[in-house]
């Protein structure tokens, strides 16, 4: 036995040995006659001939006669079973005696043995697959021959066939499959093997839609390597690609084509292919290249999502027409469960001429990745707004008369020619008369406005009025069409997406309270949807709409009223079956972590948190290049941040910081195109820019803040109408005017902090009805009151600034029930305007602020802490302001003693900041008090 690949020869018996194996084959029972005569007709080569023969038996190529088993090896392989056999090549399971392993064996048929291209190609195979080390494609452990036989001895891959997957789903609904699904197909296809495999348990939880697109994925990747290697398949088609338990998939039978007709519609003569999987070049006797490939692969991807192949007909003939007059039906008529990413990346593959397909295997490849990714696809047909989209991006400046001329006109030629009807009235007329209008212009409705507005327009520069108007247009044409079908599915599903996607948009514009309202429709049609017809895909829809309208509240300062709404989503999650790598539950728990700091929960919010992240991180190990794990593990981490409160895990939160600001940089890494993962990094810069402040390097602090600032000026310039970029511009710029505060530079400060004030004035006269904004007007005015007393400003001016945010937060607390936001800010405000009163040396007006202070104290520790402060600051305000006398002795005492009843208080109830008050200069005449002594004692560590 030969251990190198074989080279092809001529052989003067081949014609003889065919012939016995023709008439041999007509008639079994005169094979041992037959081989007698021809060895009597041509005695020179009868030796030979009848070795041939009985090699052919020995290897079970050839059976002349019913049992008639004859040896089942060939040299160092024993034979187990046969797997299966194509137009030339037959596979056996075989066991290398050698080595003890199980392999593919892979022989030439016994009918194409002998005819010289059909050797040829075999053994150009064996060349080809011995280039190849992919994990995606079958191994060649070994080639050689053994009495003049070419073999192929290959990895056994433990699986069974995309085809016979197929096959097995038969008739089935594709949107309502999952993995399991396809596990128990293939069981019940393989027989006795299938009992030893182990399936993946996360392979078994995708769904179907996510499962095909991953195993395509890795498929085209696969085609690509052998394509960079000069190797091209010429044959691909399900019957061709394994699935591993694992849910990866192999390819095998590179260069193998097929010259006999099957039962799935084989080609003939000069073609090489399988006429089913011919792109329309290789019907015409074109030059088959990589493109080919990639037609094949698109057919493929398209199988497996419909269940059925494209150009199914009956008979050769057929489907030869069909292959060249008649493009594929849409993929989403015969699986609703297909995003639109996917169908128009499927079309860009099936595309007649291969000059517009994708390039390479590899492209589509990675197109497949970003619909994995959530990624916006490259796959984008160059349509009107396609070219007002580039366009916009390299004239920004004047976008949005083009874009809103664009997406006006857009909004007629829907799918069945919209802009014909004269009138919506007409519209309906037809609509009565055909449902597959209905379908056609709900669809277009949907997918062309929806996904203009959401998709294409999303990350492209001064565009949000524009999608809004896009999305209004879409939602006028949807309730027109709509008003006459309530309970239809489609209806409720397009519903629930418009309003999701409006509540988007508006929320960008920073127009809350509107926002709220679309959710609320977004739910009532995603609950009718999941009524109307159950299944895991609506029941996750429902899950993210609920996730989505819950958050909402927390935008306008009403999180108490959004926080069922995100539990109800996180439990929903909870009971979805799920893949190991999926994002949605971490993301929920991150929003609920959220809300439950919001409200001041802060240990519930530390538990939700402290889950995303290990949600996140699982994932992450199975999909590192998701940009979406990334974000989410970063969104985690800065909650975990959040919720290490307090001057004894100051260098927690700084780590905590850290790496989420690192999470943030990777997940923008790896969707450098997508604007959202652009902001969280200003995010991120801005919480690092705190956390260094709180950890005392203010250097590094302002570092950060100012280069948060310098991505949100980019930001605003592409994107001027983001509420949620303006507003953060407008935190980041008070954090750093704080900052300048801290480290002696009033006057920085009070620059940056008036400029904020005036903003949030601003903003408040239009939006007077709105808690939030009273809220951040508040803040900015108190904040901007302590760099004015830091600067030397009169009293008047500290009290007149303290008192407009007093009147600012005046009705929000009873506005916002169970946010405890607003309270705090009061409290912040009052304590402002005591501390100011007393260190003026204004006494009586001093106990009085003092007094009004403790109306919002409470049971809150920290809060009782700050107010033991008023009354220290207010004893020392004492010693400089009169002159020693038994009096002023007694009032000194009494703030002193008020000051270690609060602050006695406060330590029984949770404040523990030992080195705050160790370090505090105001605190230092009682160091050796016992009272103080006794304080330092009790607390934990």
């Amino acid at each position: 036995m030969s251990s190198s690949l074989p080279h092809d020869s001529s052989d003067p018996l081949d014609e003889l040995v065919f012939n016995y194996l023709e008439r041999a084959e007509s008639d079994p029972s005169s094979a041992a006659a037959v081989l007698d005569e021809l060895c009597a007709s041509q005695p020179e080569h009868a030796t030979e001939l009848r070795r041939r023969v009985r090699a052919l038996v020995e290897r079970g190529l050839w059976r002349p006669a019913a049992g008639d088993e004859g040896p089942r090896e060939i040299g160092d392989f024993r034979i187990l079973e046969s797997l299966g056999q194509g137009g030339m090549g037959v596979v056996f399971l075989a066991e290398q005696k050698s080595v003890g392993r199980r392999v593919a064996l892979k022989l030439v048929r016994a009918e194409q043995l002998l005819a010289g291209n059909a050797r040829a190609r075999f053994l150009r195979e064996a060349h080809a697959i011995a280039r190849l080390d992919h994990p995606g494609i079958v191994r060649v452990l070994t080639a050689g021959e053994h009495g003049g036989l070419p073999y192929l001895a290959m990895e056994y891959v433990e699986g069974g066939s995309l085809d016979a997957l197929v096959r097995g789903l038969g008739s089935r609904d594709p949107a309502q499959l999952r993995g399991s699904d396809a596990r128990d197909a293939l069981l019940e296809r393989m027989g006795a093997r299938a009992a030893e495999l182990v399936w993946s348990p996360e392979f078994l939880a995708r769904g179907w839609t996510e499962l095909v697109v991953r195993l395509v994925q890795s498929l085209a990747e696969a085609v690509q390597h052998a394509h960079e290697r000069g190797v091209l398949h010429r044959d691909l088609k399900p019957s061709n690609v394994l699935l591993l338990p694992d849910g990866r998939c192999k390819l095998c039978d590179f260069g193998l084509a097929s010259l006999a007709d099957s039962a799935r519609l084989t080609g003939s003569g000069a073609q090489l292919g399988t006429l089913a999987y011919m792109a329309p070049e290789q019907l015409r006797g074109g030059a088959v290249n990589a493109a080919t490939d990639v037609y094949a692969l698109g057919l493929v991807l398209y199988e497996l999502l419909a269940l059925r192949h494209p150009f199914l007909a009956p008979g050769e003939a057929a489907v030869r027409a069909a292959l060249e007059d008649r493009a594929a039906p849409a993929l989403r008529s015969l699986n609703r469960g297909v995003p639109v990413d996917i169908e128009v990346v499927c079309t860009k593959a099936l595309e007649r001429d291969p000059a517009r397909r994708y390039a390479s295997a590899g492209e589509l490849a990675r197109d497949l990745g970003h619909v994995l990714a959530l990624r916006p696809i490259e796959a984008r047909p160059p349509t009107l707004v396609r070219r007002a989209v580039r366009w916009t991006q390299r004239h920004p400046a004047r976008a949005v008369g083009l874009a809103l001329g664009a997406l006006l006109a857009l909004a007629g030629p829907v799918g069945w020619e919209l802009s014909r009807a004269r009138s919506m009235d007409e519209v309906e007329r037809a609509l009565e008369r055909s449902e597959n209008d209905f379908r056609a212009a709900l669809s277009a409705i949907g997918h062309v406005l929806r996904d203009t507005a959401t998709e294409e327009l999303e990350d492209v520069p001064r565009m949000q009025q524009a999608r809004l108007v896009a999305l209004d247009r879409a939602l006028e044409l949807f309730a027109r069409l709509a008003q006459s079908r309530p309970q239809d599915l489609a209806v409720a599903e397009e519903g629930s997406e418009l309003h999701a996607a409006r509540a988007v948009v508006l929320g960008d514009l920073g127009r809350a309270d509107e926002a709220i309202d679309e959710g609320s429709f977004a739910v009532e049609y995603a609950r009718r949807a999941a009524e109307l017809a159950p299944s895991p895909e609506r029941a996750r829809r429902l899950a993210a709409t609920l996730l989505s309208h819950g958050k909402s509240f927390s935008a306008v300062a009403r999180t108490a009223d959004g926080l069922a709404l995100v539990e109800d989503a996180v439990e929903r999650y909870r009971g979805l079956e799920r893949p190991a790598s999926d994002a949605a539950l971490a993301k929920a728990l991150i929003v609920l972590a959220e809300s439950h700091s919001l409200l001041g929960h802060r240990e519930l919010s530390q538990a939700a948190a402290s889950e995303a992240l290990e949600q996140a991180e699982r994932g992450a190990a199975l999909a590192p290049q998701s940009a979406e794990l990334a974000w989410c593990a970063g969104r985690a981490l800065g909650w975990l941040a959040v919720a290490a409160h307090g001057p004894s895990r100051t260098a927690e939160r700084f780590g905590l910081t850290e790496r989420s600001h690192a999470a943030f940089a990777r997940a923008a890494e790896l969707a450098p195109g997508e604007r959202y993962y652009a902001y969280e990094v200003v995010e991120a810069e801005h919480d690092l820019g705190v956390a260094s402040f709180e950890s005392g390097d203010f250097e590094r602090g302002e570092v950060h803040l100012r280069a948060a600032l310098a991505r949100l000026d980019t930001l605003l310039r592409d994107f001027p109408e983001s509420r949620r970029y303006q507003r953060r511009r407008s935190q980041t710029l008070e954090q750093l005017g704080l900052q300048l505060l801290q480290r002696g530079r009033p006057d920085e400060a009070r620059e940056l902090l008036a400029r904020v004030a005036d903003e949030r004035a601003r903003e408040l006269e239009s939006a007077t009805g709105r808690c939030d904004v009273r809220m951040f007007a508040a803040l900015a005015h108190a904040n901007l009151a302590n760099a004015e007393q830091a600067s030397g400003a009169p009293l008047e001016r500290v009290l007149e600034l303290n008192s407009r945010a007093e009147v600012m937060l005046s009705g929000c607390i009873a506005d916002v029930a169970g946010n405890t936001e607003p309270e705090r800010l009061v409290c912040s405000v009052r304590y402002s305007s005591a501390l100011a009163l007393t260190t003026a040396g204004e006494l009586g007006p001093a106990l009085a602020a003092i007094a009004l202070h403790a109306e919002t104290v409470g049971e809150h520790a920290d809060r009782r802490r700050y107010a033991a402060d008023l009354w220290n600051e207010y004893a020392l305000a004492l010693r400089r302001v009169e002159a020693p006398s038994p009096q002023r002795d007694a009032r000194e005492a009494e703030a002193v003693e008020r000051m270690f009843r609060l602050l006695d208080e406060a330590v029984r109830g949770g404040y523990h900041e030992r080195g705050e008050l160790e370090s505090t200069p105001a605190l230092e005449p009682f160091r050796s008090d016992p009272r103080f002594v006794d304080l330092l004692t009790r607390i934990p560590g």
